[in-house]
């Protein structure tokens, strides 16, 4: 993601004209009546999905109802509702008690198994993943200081290939009149995916959590379990083995049986420097993933946040706040993709926010 597009933010803009049923909630802790976040909501059988906001609130397009919904979120008790009239919701989840399991003591961190599994596991579904085509939704915002800079919000149809790479049409996009932008601006293809061997960061490529190389760049600790209905989440913390090295640093989230990423909660580490004019650079990124069902991990949530200060002799600008939030949602995977696998302009009128 380049360093003027970390500087701008998501979450979704309707579609204008289409009729399909909209599924709109809130998901809640059912003991404190608190929004959960960032909880999971996906339409069975389909990889239609999104996570919640902040509020707890999520809205997601339909092709069609009824539908059976499937809520979670870590450390409760799944819900699964079948949702045929009423496009309005409220699911209240349960806090699942963890009871822990012996832990058997070895020379070796019990995060560091299951990363060996997960880069496995990852292996096998990986190669056969050859393309997909997913809706995203995003919203970016750009502050200097406390003063509000610009926001851009936009809906997008994004196109992955294995051996071609991204494409993307903007369909609809709204921005503040401030910004002076008429071609397309691309939404997905800014979205890092953390499940990647390589994640690139401002033109830089970090060797990724889940890289067949990574048991050799980072430690694995394992930092406390959870669970999801009855199912262990392990919690594992990611520092770089050498202190030198620049990689990533944070958490993870593995879930068991299946050994795949549920969450990741990564940014580069000190090491991770740039040169002049940049005084001050830091980025963060939070992610979430899903399996829809099937067998492909694939990103439904996305964070990405900077901050940076710009200065050289004597002279720099007013930090610069920069928040990207993303919802990627309807995939069709290992699919004939369409002729806009190239560059593709807006279709249709820009409207001011």
């Amino acid at each position: 993601m380049g360093l003027a597009l970390l500087t701008l933010l998501i979450f979704s803009l309707p579609s204008p004209g289409d009729e399909a049923p909209i599924l709109r909630g809130t998901v809640k802790e059912a003991v404190t009546g608190l929004p959960l976040s960032p909880a999971t909501v996906r339409v069975d059988g389909t990889y239609l999905g999104t996570i919640t906001n902040q509020q707890g609130e999520f809205e997601l397009r339909l092709r069609a109802l009824p539908v059976t919904v499937h809520v979670s979120h870590i450390g409760y008790e799944s819900i699964k509702r079948i949702v045929k009239h009423d496009p309005e919701q409220v699911f209240l989840l349960v806090p699942v008690t963890l009871e822990l399991e012996e832990l058997v003591v070895t020379t070796e961190d019990p995060a560091v198994g299951v990363m060996r599994k997960v880069i496995e596991r990852k292996r096998e579904w990986r190669k056969d993943l050859k393309t997909f085509r997913v809706d995203a939704y995003n919203r970016f915002t750009h502050r200097k200081d406390s003063l509000m800079v610009s926001v851009i919000e936009n809906l997008s149809e994004a196109c992955s290939d294995r051996e071609r790479g991204w494409r993307e049409v903007v369909k609809s996009r709204r921005q503040t009149d401030n910004i002076d932008l008429d071609d397309s601006f691309p939404a997905a293809v800014f979205v890092e995916n953390l499940y990647d061997d390589d994640v690139l960061v401002a033109g830089h490529r970090l060797l990724a959590v889940t890289h067949p190389d990574a048991l050799e760049t980072y430690d694995f600790t394992l930092a406390g379990r959870r669970r999801i209905d009855n199912r262990t989440v392990f919690d594992i913390d990611v520092t770089a083995r050498s202190p030198r090295a620049s990689a990533f640093t944070g958490r993870i989230a593995v879930l068991d049986e299946v050994y795949a990423m549920l969450e990741a909660d990564l940014r580069p580490n000190a090491s991770f420097l740039f040169p002049l004019p940049l005084r001050r650079f830091k980025v963060a990124y939070l992610q979430q993933f899903s399996d829809f069902g099937g067998k492909y991990w694939l990103p439904i949530g996305n964070q990405a946040t900077i901050e940076l200060d710009i200065g050289i002799f004597g002279f720099h600008t007013p930090s610069i706040h920069g928040k990207q939030v993303s919802r990627l949602s309807g995939y069709r995977v290992n699919v004939d993709l369409p002729d806009f696998m190239s560059p593709t302009k807006l279709p249709s009128s820009i409207r001011p926010l």
